[in-house]
């Protein structure tokens, strides 16, 4: 009998040890996901593992999202509750050579809805196709909850319409990601729609921006489409994503990998090769942010990569326009520390007036 209580005593403290095991390693595990947060930013931990908790940022009836998902909605920045396949969507579609490109052909409509989180400068985005016919409670909840609201239309080329639209033979062609095609604003509100006016009707402007590329899509691009036609001038605008490292650290090195692949091209573009520089809200706006935007690292890369652009530019021929310097000109001239925030619609992507602030620039730039 004593044997038999001496065994269930042992048990029990087996199992506590294993329970008390259990919890060490999870206050460890939490310690350290606190402790890489603080470090990296937690939005951060979401875009590389997939992880991300949907209630937390997005306030939507499941009923709503069951409407959305036969729809063939994309909802992003929330955990993708319609379930979308990535890059094959609605907006885009797989490609063998780029990975994925643009539907041809489709007309979107997106909106921008409330966070549920404070301070979300990344917030969820909702895409339905044009006329998709919605519920009364689905209409409701987007005429509540979308802060801002926009129409993309993508022509037969895969490529974002520009706006006024040109015949000339003599073309322009725009290279990059989404801060190119102008995520946030309408057709006519994007920096091509805004370089062709300003242009006129001498040129036309080909907008080939893709959301999510990085600047070797951005040469694939540019090197396959001057494969097919002819182009007088390459405009590329990147972001400072476009060279980044391991924890969102911008590396100069990459960048001077990326444009001496552009520099190759020069023979096919005799007006010239443009690149242009985007930055983020987090690194313009850091002095208003600090706890709540990019750690002292990522903005201290991004300073090198600033400082070196201009002689990593210059280097290949290249005209150099950096958006930073643009918002910080605004800054200075209406006297709030709050200026460049009006210029973007989110953390990344500019504003119409923002757009249009860069096409002058970029226009400036033009090799006479």
């Amino acid at each position: 009998m004593q044997e038999g209580t001496q065994g269930k005593a042992e048990s029990r403290l087996v199992g506590l040890a294993f329970v008390g095991g259990i919890l060490t390693a999870s206050v460890i595990a939490f310690a350290f996901f606190v402790f890489l947060g603080s470090r990296i930013g937690f939005q951060t931990i979401w875009e590389k593992t997939g992880v991300s908790f949907t209630g937390a940022v997005l306030d939507m009836p499941d009923e709503l999202i069951d409407e959305l998902t036969a729809l063939n909605a994309v909802i992003g920045n929330a955990g993708n509750p319609t379930g979308a396949k990535k890059h094959d969507t609605i907006v885009s579609r797989p490609d063998d050579e780029l990975g994925w490109v643009l539907r041809p052909n489709v007309e979107i409509d997106g909106y921008q809805l409330r966070a549920r989180d404070p301070v979300n400068l990344d917030p969820p985005v909702l895409y339905l196709k044009s006329g998709s016919r919605m519920s009364e409670a689905l209409s409701k909840y987007i005429d509540e909850n979308a802060r801002v609201s926009y129409t993309y239309n993508v022509d037969g080329d895969g490529h974002r319409r520009t706006f006024p639209e040109v015949a000339s033979e003599q073309k322009i062609l725009m290279v990059g990601d989404s801060g190119l095609f102008g995520v946030g604003v309408n057709d006519e509100e994007t920096i091509a729609s805004n370089l062709q006016n300003l242009v006129g009707a001498s040129r036309r402007v080909v907008n080939a921006g893709v959301g999510g590329y990085g600047g070797d899509q951005a040469f694939a691009v540019a090197r396959m489409l001057s494969d097919r036609e002819d182009f007088d001038i390459l405009v590329y605008v990147g972001h400072h994503n476009d060279f980044y490292e391991l924890s969102h650290i911008a590396n100069p090195e990459k960048a001077r990998t990326i444009i001496a692949n552009f520099e190759s091209l020069k023979d096919r573009f005799p007006g010239g090769i443009v690149v242009a520089l985007l930055s983020y809200l987090e690194y313009t706006g850091a002095d208003v942010l600090r706890a709540h935007g990019w750690q002292r690292d990522r903005i201290e890369a991004a300073d090198r990569l600033r400082a070196e652009f201009p002689t990593i530019s210059a280097a290949a021929g290249f005209p150099f326009v950096d958006w930073t310097d643009i918002a910080e000109e605004i800054r200075q001239q209406e006297g709030t520390i709050f200026s460049p925030w009006a210029l973007y619609v989110d953390h990344a992507h500019l504003s119409a007036r923002g757009n249009r602030l860069f096409a002058e620039r970029i226009y400036a730039a033009f090799p006479n």
